[in-house]
């Protein structure tokens, strides 16, 4: 093969492989069902097969989107306030206009005054209202923020698209425990900030931040209600949430008792394959899991609010014991001959503890604004396994390990601000203190007479 020959084949190569790593452009415009543009609506670009994020934005104010990536197959996810999720599978490389199907609430009498944007842009973010609008009647907070522009939800879990996993609080104060959002209605928030450019008063390594406000409290007395939740995933299961709340001049006491129930029976069956210079060795695997895990969760507080100050603080207590029991078989080939059989019996045994401390302040003097918040957190993760093994061609073996891991949080900040021309100049100071202690244990024990 002559020089001029071989260059031409390099040149093909680079080519071919340039092509097939080639970023590809998915872009589209959506509509409402009277073919308005819809702004702020969240674009997310998504792997078929295991449903990874690619990319994602949100729609410019004539509906427009662009997304990139170069993984195929991928699917469309479009998410809008007052409208229902759409998914699109396959997608082309120009979608055109994307019709979105209003969302199908249960209002009440409603009496409309007025109409304002609930969607604006802040300096740092956006800032969607909440109160008054449809949002409110959505559940709870976490379903809210899943509403959100340039917020993804996945479960439990909350990510804002591009930043990653965000920051959140509550008036100001930071939550150390995402069940807060499942515990706090959306009829008690006025409005969520989504902050995607984070400024000097966060630490260096947040990129991103929510901060969710809630309405002001209304009427004394005493107040009480009970969430149900009844379902099924392998076995019924039951989510029990009851609140109350007594309030009189300033004084605001409230308290929460939790109680869930979860169990599932999960299995798995496969197939794998190793290819070895000894020959090619083959696993047929099979097994199931039997797990239960509840929650018994309490809160008691109490705030008072008088003139320019406001204080408060609350307890947290939360035991989440759970069990799970499984057994799998394996059977090994090698070159298609039978080589062994393999017994696993396992027991888990989680006793996870938490108590959550945590108080604030704040206080307006003329035009300054002073805030003080502190958090106590201790955790107690204890776990105890125990496996056995049985083999067809070695001896019996049995595992134990114990897992003892205790944490303690404690946490403070002081912010001081003062609203200056277009901004605020704010300045203040935070601690953080950690500790953990981590102690692990393990045993072995061999049976020479093998079953």
């Amino acid at each position: 093969m002559s020089l001029k020959e071989l260059m031409a084949g390099l040149l093909l190569c680079l080519c071919f492989n340039t092509l097939s790593a080639k970023v590809q452009t998915y872009e589209g415009r959506i509509r409402d069902d009277s073919g308005n543009p819809l702004e702020f609506v969240n674009v997310t670009l998504q792997s078929l097969n295991d449903s990874t994020l690619i990319d994602g934005t949100v729609t410019d104010i004539d509906g427009k989107f662009v997304v990139r990536g170069n993984q195929i197959p991928v699917f469309l996810q479009i998410s809008a306030m007052g409208f229902e999720d759409r998914i699109i599978y396959n997608p082309t490389y120009d979608s055109g206009d994307i019709i979105m199907s209003p969302a199908s609430y249960m209002l009440g009498e409603v009496i409309v005054k007025g109409s304002r944007p609930m969607t604006k842009f802040k300096g740092d973010g956006v800032q969607v209202a909440v109160s008054g609008t449809y949002l409110a009647n959505t559940g709870t907070a976490l379903e809210v923020l899943g509403k959100m522009p340039f917020v993804t939800k996945s479960g439990s879990g909350i990510e804002v698209i591009g930043k990653g996993i965000p920051i959140i609080y509550i008036n100001g104060r930071q939550v150390r425990n995402m069940s807060e959002l499942d515990q706090l209605a959306s009829t008690q928030l006025k409005n969520v900030d989504v902050i995607t450019n984070p400024g000097a008063r966060y630490a260096s390594s947040v990129n991103s931040v929510i901060r969710i406000s809630t309405v002001a409290p209304v009427g004394e007395g005493f107040s009480f209600n009970d969430r149900t939740t009844i379902g099924y995933k392998h076995y019924t299961y039951l989510f029990e949430q009851v609140n109350f709340n007594w309030r009189r001049n300033g004084f605001d006491l409230f308290g929460m008792l939790n109680y869930e129930n979860y169990r599932e029976r999960p299995r798995f069956s496969n197939t794998t394959f190793q290819y070895l210079k000894s020959g090619i060795v083959q696993q047929n695997s099979s097994g199931k899991d039997l797990a239960r895990y509840p929650v018994y969760q309490g809160k008691i507080g109490l705030n008072y609010n008088v003139s320019s100050h406001s204080l408060g603080f609350y307890y947290d207590f939360s035991f989440k014991p759970s069990t799970s029991k499984g057994n799998s078989l394996t059977d090994r080939y090698i070159n298609g001959i039978f080589s062994e059989n393999l017994e696993n019996y396992s027991d888990i045994d989680r006793h996870n503890r938490q108590h959550l401390f945590s108080a604030y302040y704040t206080r307006e003097v003329g035009k300054w604004h002073l805030s003080a918040n502190f958090d106590a957190l201790w955790q107690i993760n204890n776990q105890h396994n125990t496996e056995n093994e049985i083999s067809t061609t070695n001896p019996e073996r049995g595992f134990t390990t114990v897992n003892d891991v205790r944490n303690r949080l404690l946490a403070g900040n002081i912010m001081v601000s003062l609203p200056v021309w277009k901004g605020d100049l704010s300045f203040g100071t935070e601690m953080s203190n950690i500790h953990r202690t981590d102690r692990y244990r393990a045993c072995l024990k061999t049976n020479v007479n093998n079953k």
